[in-house]
């Protein structure tokens, strides 16, 4: 682990640059150094289709992250690189906020000792 999973509401398909943020997010993941193995990181998104948000107004927009890691990792390198990471992600759709509205939000789950079960054979290549 981490997985990192982007839930975006449909309408911001078009211009929200969805597979770029993926990208940076999963760079962001990679360069951690020893935070996070390399084999264990999962960056995904989800459109959504059906929402309703705020007063309903169909140009309202959200993103929101959901992020999963396992236990036993320093709890201010964790703060620093999640508040790094939602900093990203900001700049990512200010472009987009300056002319519409749109929710930003994430959450961070550690999951509980014994709770994660893995099985996997992905292995860093060598350059």
């Amino acid at each position: 682990m981490p997985h990192c999973i982007v839930e975006y509401s449909d309408n911001l398909a078009a211009d929200g640059e969805i597979a770029a943020l993926l990208e940076a997010l999963a760079g962001r993941f990679r360069g951690a150094g020893d935070l996070f193995p390399l084999a264990g990181i999962r960056v995904r998104a989800h459109r959504v289709e059906q929402y309703v948000i705020a007063d309903g107004h169909p140009w309202n927009g959200f993103v929101h992250l959901a992020c999963r890691i396992t236990p036993g990792r320093d709890p201010e390198r964790i703060a620093q690189f999640f508040d790094a990471l939602f900093g990203m992600v900001t700049e990512h759709f200010a472009p987009l906020m300056a002319n519409r509205k749109i929710g930003l939000s994430m959450d961070v789950d550690v999951s509980t000792e014994g709770s994660s079960r893995k099985l996997q054979n992905i292995v860093e290549r060598k350059a």
